[in-house]
């Protein structure tokens, strides 16, 4: 089942398009049977293949439906503007972000007791697939709680209010938490970019008060996990007689998770100091 990479990446494609135009008019019950096929994959040999098909079918909704980018490359028209913000509105609001949003962490956490397990039993060279599905799985997960709920205003003009798809109740608990501060320190590096990815999508994640904000940061407590890796990855380089290309490219990225931390920080304080509103840039 879909085991090309290529077919995965069309078909995910596909669905996704497919999506956009159906959802929620025609097919309001989308989220509930892809991960009705997932669960009843669950116990085949093709369920790997499932879990990274329903993970590259979010990503390309998520870039459909939210990616700047994306957004900049095409010509803006007013029916694209309002369909897009029909779907945020109605996964927010069915209940289908909630779903989603459990079916993606089942099927990380399920890949990690198999890595884990297959770790222990000294058979970890055969967690490839695995793995992926990890990988993909929290690329999938950053992309998702990516700040759409910033409300931006402009001389007391409300300019767009752009509400998540997915709520940060839903993806910011004590288990998510837990989850990815273990994967940074997990041996395989695409795992822990991964990992680093969700993390920073956290951290910038769009909230209206100050407070909700604040509260963030102190549940995340980033300092303290940032400074431990920092030190335990540049005794790792002191150690190494030659460099070693995947833990330079992890300190890459924990720079990367420190700068976002510290510009939110900045954006925060800012904030609390002005009288109004700012004016959001996300």
């Amino acid at each position: 089942m879909l085991r090309s990479t290529v077919l995965r990446n069309v078909v995910a494609l596909a669905l996704a398009l497919f999506f956009v135009r159906v959802y929620p008019a025609q097919w309001s019950s989308f989220f509930e049977d892809i991960v009705g096929l997932l669960q009843s994959a669950s116990t085949q040999s093709s369920a790997p293949a499932a879990a990274l098909l329903f993970f590259h079918t979010i990503i390309e909704i998520s870039n459909e439906i939210f990616d700047q980018l994306l957004k900049s490359a095409r010509d803006f028209t007013q029916e694209r503007h309002v369909r897009d913000g029909r779907i945020r509105d109605a996964i927010r609001n069915s209940g289908d972000a909630a779903m989603m949003n459990t079916a993606v962490l089942r099927l990380i956490e399920g890949a990690v007791d198999s890595v884990r397990a297959a770790r222990e039993a000294g058979s970890g060279a055969n967690v490839s697939p695995q793995l992926e599905i990890v990988h993909w799985g929290l690329r999938a997960f950053a992309l998702y709680i990516r700040a759409f709920s910033c409300i931006c205003y402009f001389a007391d003009w409300l300019l767009t209010a752009l509400a998540a798809w997915v709520d940060v109740n839903l993806t910011v608990t004590p288990s998510t938490i837990q989850l990815l501060f273990t994967l940074l320190s997990d041996e395989n590096v695409s795992v822990r970019l991964a990992a680093s990815g969700a993390l920073l999508r956290m951290v910038q994640k769009g909230l209206k008060e100050g407070g909700d904000k604040l509260q963030l940061f102190k549940v995340l407590s980033l300092g303290e996990v940032l400074r431990t890796l920092e030190e335990r990855t540049r005794a790792e380089k002191a150690g190494r007689d030659e460099p070693n290309e995947d833990e330079e490219q992890f300190r890459e990225y924990l720079g990367r998770l420190l700068e976002g931390y510290g510009l939110e920080l900045l954006k925060f304080t800012d904030d609390v100091s002005e009288s109004g509103p700012r004016v959001c840039t996300d």
